[in-house]
């Protein structure tokens, strides 16, 4: 499995989609941290007004800006679980990976970490790049007491659920062997179960709990980590750690009982 991983990091680094998704990303960033108000994520409305109360960021107002709208990485990751996943359909290599004898499991996993490490990588981008510009500008800011501290636990919990979205979209790119099929599938994914729950709720506002369980909203409430209760941070990583393994597995079981043609 380590050659696999390395092929496609070699195949990877030849190509353009990492350098220009690193490159969105961190222009993305920037653009945050200029604008101030510029903003895609479910609480818009909430990090704009977040916002307006600083004149500038320095490094702590961009960290917990970025934050808000850490969603966002979700829609960079496309591309490159894409990249990972997808080439070897496309031009048919899957098949003569199996041919030689390749376990499935292995060509499937492989796919899933490298996936894995870059989603990392997308995250570290997105908030070191907008933190690095901020103090440049206007200085690094306090970071004691509880700061940096809450500022890890934030950035783990969106770095979690992260990943567990990455896996969904690896589990689509062996469902359904298209590129355009597995990210549509994926972004109705990440969208629909949002907007499905709060129009429950708005029905019935005894279901008012089911947006709790809406993975973009769960990644964004990580941005307030320090008034979140612990029974909320305790779910979102339960629910994350679920949603990566179960469409870890189920992938997994997809391509085993594949047809590869």
């Amino acid at each position: 499995m380590t050659n696999l991983i390395k092929a496609d990091i070699y195949r990877i680094l030849r190509g353009k989609a990492f350098y220009v998704t690193l490159g969105l990303v961190i222009l993305f960033s920037a653009i945050n941290i200029v604008a101030g108000t510029i903003v895609i994520g479910v609480n818009t409305e909430a990090a704009e007004a977040f916002a307006s109360s600083f004149e500038y960021f320095d490094g702590v107002a961009a960290a917990s800006f970025l934050m808000t709208s850490g969603d966002s990485t979700l829609y960079f990751a496309v591309a490159m679980f894409i990249t990972t996943s997808m080439d070897m359909f496309t031009f048919g290599a899957v098949k003569n990976d199996i041919s030689s004898g390749m376990p499935r499991n292995k060509l499937y996993y492989s796919k899933w970490i490298l996936s894995s490490v870059i989603c990392v990588l997308i995250l570290l981008a997105y908030l070191g790049a907008g933190i690095a510009l901020a103090a440049v500008l206007h200085g690094a800011g306090d970071w004691s007491g509880a700061v940096l501290p809450n500022f890890f636990k934030a950035a783990g919990g969106q770095l979690l659920l992260l990943l567990a979205l990455n896996s969904v979209g690896i589990f689509f790119c062996f469902l359904m062997r298209n590129s355009t099929a597995a990210a549509c599938s994926y972004i109705a994914f990440t969208v629909l179960p949002g907007m499905v729950f709060s129009i429950i709720a708005l029905i019935n506002p005894r279901f008012d709990w089911l947006r709790g369980y809406d993975l973009r909203a769960m990644m964004t409430s990580f941005a307030y980590i320090g008034e979140m209760a612990s029974a909320d941070i305790i779910r979102n990583v339960i629910v994350g750690a679920v949603v990566l393994a179960a469409s870890a597995f189920a992938g997994m079981a997809v391509f085993k009982r594949a047809e590869i043609k």
